[in-house]
């Protein structure tokens, strides 16, 4: 039987995030056995779903993958023409991309429950994975420079054509706008929608003085 003012410090430290010190004698506490056993599910879960993705490739989506291939069959086509300036840029692009999906890895690997460092919180977790999704769209160096056109859609097809979650996790926004444009519809932020719009009240008015 666990002592009532221990079992009391254990409910406060687990709703403050604190670890809780636990005698050696009692074992692993049953729910951190929990916790740890469904980190490492998910983890082998993702692994797998990636890998289910990439091996039935013609299951992508092809309107996200088009950015990328396209900007691939015109640096092909300029290089052919002596002209390697988007060839190298598309290198430096997906090179970029690679960069940042192996530190996105690196990140969740040692975010498990063993190699976390004694007070992580799920603030800093978030923390980190803006600042990698920061990266990924901050780069690659200089790129304000480069001559590709729509370069954030091509950085977000091929992250999306590497595995759909690390380009979803990354560039959500540019491949639902990718998706959007290819199905005729164009993203507009709301406020400039709702200008469009005719209010009722116009409307009856309108209608009133229909005859003058």
């Amino acid at each position: 039987m666990v002592p009532l003012d221990h079992a009391d410090s254990a409910v406060k430290g687990y709703q403050s995030a604190v670890p809780v010190k636990r005698s050696e004698s009692l074992g692993i506490f049953i729910l951190d056995s929990l916790v740890t056993a469904g980190h490492e599910l998910r983890k082998r879960h993702l692994q797998a779903y990636d890998k289910h993705l990439l091996r039935l490739d013609e299951r992508l989506d092809r309107d996200l993958k088009k950015p990328f291939e396209a900007a691939e069959a015109r640096a092909k086509q300029m290089k052919n023409q002596k002209y390697s300036k988007f060839s190298d840029e598309l290198d430096t692009v997906m090179a970029h991309v690679r960069d940042v999906q192996t530190i996105y890895q690196r990140f969740w690997a040692s975010a498990t429950p063993q190699k976390r460092t004694k007070g992580s919180t799920r603030k800093e977790l978030d923390a980190g994975a803006s600042d990698v999704a920061r990266r990924f769209a901050e780069g690659p160096p200089d790129c304000h420079t480069f001559l590709t056109p729509n370069l954030g859609a091509i950085k977000a097809s091929y992250a999306y054509t590497l595995s759909p979650s690390f380009g979803f996790a990354m560039a959500y926004r540019d491949l639902c706008t990718i998706k959007a444009i290819a199905s005729e519809h164009v993203p507009t932020a709301r406020s400039f929608a709702e200008t469009m719009s005719i209010a009722p009240s116009f409307l009856r008015v309108l209608g009133e003085n229909g005859d003058e």
